[in-house]
């Protein structure tokens, strides 16, 4: 009722659902910010290093890089 979850409807079976949901997260984070006149960064928490083109975390870092955030990453190492 307060509007603090957000239920994206994905299917399971949708192979592209964490790619999806990084971008609409970051269009969220970046809207709120904006409404509040605050800057937005993002963190990544893993390896740093990519399983490939699937990689869910790696794609959220590139996409926060090309929108111009900045960028907080937190080793798992």
């Amino acid at each position: 009722a307060k509007g603090d979850v957000f239920r994206l409807g994905y299917a399971p079976e949708n192979e592209t659902a964490y790619l999806e949901t990084n971008h609409v997260f970051l269009e969220l984070a970046i809207s709120l910010g904006a409404q509040m006149a605050h800057s937005v960064g993002g963190v990544v928490v893993w390896d740093g290093v990519s399983r490939g083109d699937d990689d869910g975390t790696k794609a959220f870092q590139e996409e926060a890089y090309k929108r111009g955030l900045t960028m907080e990453k937190i080793s798992t190492l």
